[in-house]
């Protein structure tokens, strides 16, 4: 199987922000400025971020399983390998369930120190569709509420899965946000900067009255993300309809994983195909991670794919399928794809059975404070543009900026040198500063191929004779430029540029 009822990927989002701007010396050219160039930087700064996976965790969210009680030697190695990385949270339901999960891990040699229970009514143990999708702001972490409604299958429970989310937020003291469609994490992967690759087949199927635009423009203004890449296609065996993360997976901001299938006839490979091709379309580097062949198992011929697994903090846990030569294959790649951290396969044949692997079933919960996102791939730059390079009092002038897409976390100022080499800073609603004060400052670090009107206006009367520099720079957080040459050395790289506005006697 490609997936199945709980396949899930995550990860995340992207904000416009106007970072450095600079000008004048007179207050009320600086005046007019401010209101020009601060609203955006602030509002950016209040959207979301969904953390890519591979960014901090505070910990794993599973599900034990009840009547699906075939899972539980899976689940117990699962949970081995990651409680060694991170908290374990695991949720019952009820005393003697935990007392008798207990029992089970201690006997598969699992330690139980870094499990903490919770108890609660839930449905299935596919906790990766059903659980939070964790969204930050400059608030800290939401907890988003999707619908559930267990894959669209009518024979299965979901009632009390679809409560988990608010349980969990009331759990962790997080604010909890209901969100407006039938969603699952398993068909959401973020890159944790400014994109979702998601499955139209999925949510269409989901969300059968809600037309693509509506629901792009939902998903955009839920996540924080400014674009959405959809895969239309779904493998036959996939009982999800397509969940991403049995097809393609982010493994860092500007770079994604495809399966590729080598099975021979396989009907299923032109799906990976088409989902490479799309994303390569929407600017991606795609590296291909096979599907080497199919195994057996309780008379089944299963697709030996390896796309669902869990980043953790220190450790990739891999879905693997008891085939030595290709899940050391398999292990080796991933690990290659996330330096630094180890990589262990968990045999997850029974998961896969019944239709997903260890990302399926696992829900991660990402650390505080909010990490920053990585830097994007995409081209550096930042320029400041005048329509005109000399002006006389009274004539008007327009200054702005243009910064592709940035991934860095940063500060923004609005810096004016004058001839003399005072530095004065613009900030808003207030006056002129002397010295270098941020006007705003993204926790989250993006802008996204904007042009930014800084001032248009008339040059007031009294500017310095001999005219102004303008300088733009975006500078990591904290950084203080003490003067011109300071503020290009300590710039973050590809973020500096200078014009001169020479005023005319």
């Amino acid at each position: 199987m490609a997936q199945g009822p709980g396949l899930g990927m995550e990860s995340a989002s992207s904000e416009e922000n106007n970072g450095a701007r600079m000008i004048t010396a007179a207050p009320a050219f600086y005046a007019a400025l401010v209101v020009a160039v601060i609203a955006a930087p602030l509002q950016a700064q209040a959207a979301a971020r969904v953390p890519a996976e591979w960014e901090p965790h505070a910990g794993t969210w599973m599900q034990w399983p009840t009547w699906e009680s075939t899972y539980k030697k899976n689940f117990a190695d699962i949970i081995k390998v990651l409680q060694a990385h991170e908290p374990v949270h695991l949720v019952v339901t009820d005393g003697a369930a935990e007392t008798a999960a207990g029992s089970y891990l201690s006997e598969q040699g699992v330690p139980l120190a870094n499990i903490t229970w919770h108890i609660a009514p839930y449905d299935n143990a596919w906790m990766r569709d059903n659980g939070p999708v964790y969204v930050a702001d400059a608030g800290g972490f939401i907890v988003q509420d999707w619908g559930f409604d267990a894959w669209g299958d009518s024979s299965l429970q979901y009632t009390h899965d679809d409560a988990i989310p608010p349980r969990i937020a009331g759990w962790l003291g997080m604010r909890c946000v209901t969100c407006p469609l039938v969603n699952e994490r398993g068909t959401l992967e973020f890159n944790g900067v400014d994109t979702l690759i998601t499955s139209w087949a999925v949510l269409h199927g989901r969300n059968p009255s809600v037309a693509q635009s509506t629901m792009e423009q939902t998903l955009k203004q839920a996540f924080g993300v400014t674009r959405v890449v959809w895969l239309t296609k779904a493998p036959s065996d996939d009982m999800t309809g397509g969940h991403v993360d049995g097809i393609a997976r982010f493994i860092s901001a500007g770079t994604v994983a495809v399966a590729k299938s080598l099975i021979p006839g396989d009907p299923d490979a032109g799906v990976y195909e088409d989902a490479a091709g799309v994303i390569a379309a929407a600017g991606f580097d795609v590296v291909r991670l096979p599907i080497p062949g199919t195994v057996k198992y309780k008379g089944a011929s299963m697709s030996a794919s390896y796309m669902n697994w869990l980043v953790a903090n220190g450790v990739v846990v891999v879905t693997g399928f008891d085939a030595p030569e290709w899940d050391e294959a398999a292990r080796a790649a991933i690990a290659g794809f996330f330096p630094g951290r180890a990589a262990a396969v968990v045999d997850t044949r029974e998961l896969w059975y019944n239709g997903g692997g260890v990302h399926c079933v696992t829900n991660d919960q990402p650390a505080g404070p909010i990490p920053p996102p990585s830097p994007s791939p995409a081209p550096h730059g930042f320029s400041i543009t005048l329509s005109r390079t000399v002006a006389s009092p009274g004539e008007r002038v327009m200054v702005g900026a243009a910064v592709p897409m940035s991934g860095y976390p940063f500060d923004a100022w609005a810096v004016v040198f004058t001839p003399d080499g005072a530095l004065y800073s613009l900030r808003p609603g207030k006056s002129p500063a002397r010295g270098a004060v941020p006007i705003a400052r993204s926790v989250n670090g993006l802008w996204a191929d904007t042009e930014v009107t800084l001032f248009d206006g008339p040059i007031p009367d009294g500017m310095p004779a001999g005219g102004i520099t303008i300088a733009g720079a975006l500078f990591t957080p904290g950084s203080i430029p003490a003067s011109l040459d300071d503020a290009e050395r300590i710039a973050l790289p590809g973020y500096f540029d200078r014009r001169t506005l020479a005023i005319a006697p």
